[in-house]
């Protein structure tokens, strides 16, 4: 398929933007700084679009009904005197944060190649994987004095430190759950769109799962485990020749794994002994953990939901960052500063009703995924599937990285390429 020199440019566009959430993520920067980004994103995209006649899929409308329908519940406890009041102004906080980035990212990707921008996060991650290994070996983080914004400084300083004993890879990512989301989606991408080199492929599986194995993010491990399975029933359905290449894949990296797991403890024992550790500390602790370990944390922060007293908060919420708010008064142990379970901020913050679009907008995924007929459609909503199921451990409805990440993909539905070979001008677009 050609790729005409306007849509391979709006989509590097398209990449950058996002390249520019990751950064903001880890760089101290103002609401002025973030608006006037989101309001070039836009001005960009309508300029490349030429107009605003846009063609919106089925999925792209469900989720602009729950992003307005967030800024409207807010306005209402903001109005009634429920608001958290974690932010002054929470409605242009809304608007910063989720409405304008959404109609922005909306009407950019209409311009824009799903498959020139799953490569380039393919490839863009991929690098990562081999910064992972690097810094894991050297102990080189040459990188960390970039980090400036407080809150990104604070999670290195718990999770990211080569030099703490439970450390876990986080790189430049605010957060190493973040960074684990971004490797499941990378090794999907691998599913969809491999390498054509046979070793670049199989190397790219093996540094990503060393990747995400070292990140110690269970949800994760749990979540790739699920979507494998589904990748696996959508192809044994199709009675697709990609079952086959998946499970030769599968097996030639289980047979390499099972070589390196007598090598490694001899010639690198120290990664053998964090191997024994990881597991028995990050599984085991999903059985036994206490209030004070994040699994009994999450279990105890259900607790929430009483103080969802009246009528309306149980239909509607008490708006952005209303969970939030509630465990900073009503602390968990030493956990104030997140509730780890996006279903439970769901429904503290935008009550059943909003829940219940949520639920329908993730059927609807599932939905779509399971009818895709194009590799392209099947990469997308494998991955928004995949980080459903990891978000039961994590919130990820905040000014983030992976939040814009599922913003463009839900945006990429609404585009109409067939093909994932294409060709920009008279150069070829290698795998």
């Amino acid at each position: 398929m050609e790729v005409n020199s306007k849509k391979y440019w709006s989509t590097i566009f398209l990449f950058i933007t996002w390249l520019v959430t990751v950064w903001f993520g880890i760089r101290t920067h103002s609401n002025i700084e973030y608006l006037a980004f989101w309001l070039f994103i836009l001005l960009i995209g309508i300029v490349l679009r030429k107009n605003l006649k846009i063609e919106l899929s089925s999925t792209e409308i469900i989720w602009g009904v729950f992003v307005f329908y967030t800024l409207l519940t807010t306005i209402f406890n903001l109005l009634i005197g429920t608001s958290s009041g974690i932010n002054t102004n929470p409605i242009s906080s809304n608007m910063i944060n989720f409405v304008i980035p959404m109609i922005a990212i909306f009407i950019l990707t209409q311009s824009s190649n799903k498959t020139v921008f799953m490569k380039l996060f393919r490839d863009f991650i991929g690098c990562f994987t081999l910064l992972g290994v690097f810094e894991y070996i050297t102990h080189n983080q040459f990188y960390k004095s970039i980090i400036s914004f407080e809150g990104a400084k604070n999670n290195f300083s718990v999770y990211g430190d080569i030099n703490l004993a439970d450390y876990r890879t986080t790189l430049i990512f605010y957060h190493p759950y973040f960074y684990s989301v971004l490797l499941v989606a990378f090794l999907i991408c691998l599913l969809y769109l491999p390498y054509k080199n046979k070793l670049i492929q199989i190397m790219a599986w093996i540094f990503g799962l060393v990747n995400l194995f070292l990140t110690q993010t269970r949800s994760n491990w749990i979540s790739l485990v699920l979507v494998l399975g589904l990748f696996y029933v959508k192809q044994y359905k199709k009675r697709n020749h990609k079952i086959v290449y998946f499970l030769v894949t599968v097996a030639t990296i289980f047979i390499i794994i099972e070589v390196l797991s007598f090598i490694v403890p001899i010639l690198f024992p120290q990664f053998s002994d964090l191997i024994v550790n990881v597991f028995n500390s990050r599984i085991s602790i999903m059985f036994n953990g206490g209030v004070n370990d994040a699994s009994g944390a999450r279990l105890t922060q259900l607790n929430l939901i009483k103080y969802l007293t009246t009528l309306p908060l149980q239909l509607f919420g008490g708006g952005d960052n209303f969970a939030l708010h509630l465990i900073q008064i009503h602390p968990v142990s030493y956990w104030t500063i997140s509730v780890d379970n996006h279903y439970l901020v769901l429904l503290m913050d935008y009550g059943i009703v909003g829940l219940i679009i949520y639920g329908y907008f993730i059927v609807k995924c599932i939905k779509e995924f399971n009818h895709a007929r194009s590799n392209d459609d099947a990469l997308i909503y494998l991955i928004l599937i995949s980080i459903f199921i990891s978000s039961i451990f994590f919130s990820i409805y905040k000014p983030s990285e992976i939040n814009y990440l599922m913003f463009i993909l839900i945006g990429l539905t609404g585009v109409r390429n067939k093909s994932t070979d294409f060709v920009t001008g008279n150069k070829k677009y290698e795998k």
